[in-house]
């Protein structure tokens, strides 16, 4: 080896933790800019559609019109992006690849307060990064997914954190991007009765952040309502029991064209109503047992709780659990008995994603029986990790 080879591979040996984000970042920004040319149907159906309506409306004085069924945080930026001399097809997709690095940053560092553990964390970094499911959702797809979500994991950074106030804010900026960070709402419910560390008015934040995004669509004549509107329409939208996601209702094969208004119009109802059971019925136990709200339990709570929405409620994308599912990741560093569950989580999203960008197909009931059974192993295994550390601490 010459003496300039040395000096190279020492200064990498010795710098290798410095060198870590920089490589893991370049080579998954290659992997995703590959996928940048696709053009699913979403994208070609919906999205850049919106951009085009967006721009012919003027741009930044379109925010006083709902164009498509999106936020106004994400209208917001769209018509930002309409600036840019850019092809909208790479504008979307760099919009969410770059919120997946933030998401990936709060992964690693919600993993690094949790186990003390510098390589565990970046570890959890590069998994995060390099995860089919996300770099498919933003470079391949194009989805806003990981916006929402980054914000949600660094909402429950600073919950751990203690630091109340922001994490209310950070929960009112998922919110704002899109409506199913709501499945994040029972965790904090929850927290507020047994943690007792935060007032009630610190909910307050998180419609005040809402609309606090919206004042560029206010100014431009949009009501003061605008911040919640589009999720009124997104809420009535649902004419499926289920859509591309293996929820507990597709079990029963209840979507063909012929039986699926008919099912959705008799149990829509009864299908909130036994989500909302599902939760209650666990908060109810976890009060009852007094299980310690700390830092492991927070990740694994709002997981479960996260997880169970999707699971029961109606109308169900394939994409809506995503933020369950990142979390699911960080699990895997706190509980190694959740690694093969989790692989069967996330291999399932892969195969729904799969089918829903290439093949349109439908959820096969074999999928939903799978995907009810790893939730019940995550309930099990939650149930073990909780009660044998409260029996470690007595």
């Amino acid at each position: 080896m010459l003496s300039f080879e040395k000096k190279f591979t020492t200064f990498i040996e010795n710098n290798i933790d410095k060198l870590f984000f920089p490589i893991c970042i370049i080579l998954s920004l290659i992997l995703r800019i590959a996928a940048f040319n696709f053009v699913s149907s979403d994208m070609e159906g919906y999205l850049l559609g919106w951009f085009g309506q967006i721009e012919q409306l003027g741009r930044i004085h379109a925010l006083k019109t709902q164009v498509g069924n999106y936020s106004v945080a994400y209208q917001t930026l769209i018509a930002i992006m309409t600036y840019i001399k850019i092809d909208p097809l790479y504008q979307y997709k760099m919009l969410s690849v770059l919120f997946d690095y933030a998401l990936a940053f709060g992964v690693f560092f919600l993993v690094k307060e949790l186990t003390s553990k510098k390589m565990l964390s970046y570890a959890a970094f590069a998994i995060t990064v390099f995860s089919p499911l996300v770099f498919i959702n933003s470079a391949v797809w194009g989805q806003c997914d990981s916006i929402y979500t980054a914000f949600a994991v660094w909402s429950l950074y600073a919950f751990i954190k203690k630091k109340y106030p922001v994490s209310m804010v950070l929960f009112g900026l998922s919110f704002a991007f899109k409506l199913q960070a709501i499945f994040l709402l029972p965790f904090y419910l929850f927290a507020y009765i047994r943690k007792k560390e935060f007032s009630i008015f610190n909910f307050l934040i998180v419609p005040a952040t809402m609309e606090f995004v919206c004042i560029p669509a206010m100014i431009m004549g949009r009501s003061f309502k605008g911040a919640f509107s589009p999720y009124y329409y997104q809420t009535g939208s649902c004419d499926k029991m289920y859509f591309s996601y293996p929820s507990f209702w597709s079990i029963f094969g209840i979507n063909s064209p012929d039986t699926r208004l008919k099912f959705i119009e008799g149990f829509k109802l009864p299908a909130v109503i036994m989500a909302f059971s599902v939760l209650m019925l666990m908060m109810i136990f976890l009060f009852a047992k007094k299980v310690e709200l700390n830092a492991r339990n927070t990740v694994f709570i709002s997981f479960i709780f996260i997880y169970t929405c999707v699971m029961f409620l109606p109308g169900m994308h394939e994409r809506y659990g995503f933020m369950y599912e990142i979390l699911a990741i960080v699990i895997a560093f706190l509980i190694p008995k959740t690694i093969i569950p989790t692989v069967l989580l996330l291999s399932l999203s892969l195969i729904t994603y799969g089918s829903n960008l290439i093949y349109n197909l439908e959820i096969h009931p074999v999928m939903g029986i799978a995907n009810f059974a790893v939730y019940l192993v995550y309930i099990y295994l939650f149930y073990k990790d909780a009660f044998k550390a409260d029996k470690n601490t007595k």
